[in-house]
This record gives structure tokens, C-alpha cells and sequence, in this order.
């Protein structure tokens, strides 16, 4: 991660943001430019946007995007 993260802008505290607003885990998804934080459900919301806030800061453009663990069997729904 020491060596990815410098690469991507703004990254450094997006993850910071992420545990400062109560994440449990912030980090680099995978090799990609990706990041993930996982943290309580009732907090999710202020998790992302302060990622995504951020990265805007950072690069000026950034999308978050909240995912729910699947339960169960998986299925595909269509908002």
C-alpha cells in the first residue's frame, strides 16, 4: 500500500476521513486506484462522503458508491 498510495490523489485522507468518521477499515481495494471502508451501517453514509470529499479536494472529481453485504442467497435488483 506504501507504494500505490502516493499515486492516487487525495487517497491518504480519504482513508483518514473514512476512520475519522468511524470506519473500521479504510484502505487501497485490490491493485487498482479503488478504496474501500468498512464500518457500522449506521454511519456508512458519513463514511462516503467524507472519502469522496476528499478526492474532489484532491483531483476535482471523485464517486462514491455504498455496498450491502449479501445475506443469504444473492440476487440482482434494479433501482
Amino acid at each position: 500500500m506504501r507504494h500505490r498510495l502516493p499515486l492516487i490523489p487525495g487517497g491518504a485522507a480519504a482513508l483518514d476521513a473514512a476512520r475519522a468518521c468511524g470506519a473500521w477499515l479504510a484502505t487501497i481495494s485490490g491493485s487498482g486506484s479503488a478504496l474501500i471502508a468498512i464500518g457500522p451501517h449506521d454511519r456508512r453514509d458519513a463514511i462516503a462522503r467524507a472519502m469522496q470529499s476528499e478526492l474532489a479536494r484532491a483531483d476535482g472529481e471523485a464517486h462514491a458508491r455504498i455496498v450491502e453485504p449479501v445475506l443469504g442467497s444473492p440476487r440482482i435488483t434494479l433501482d
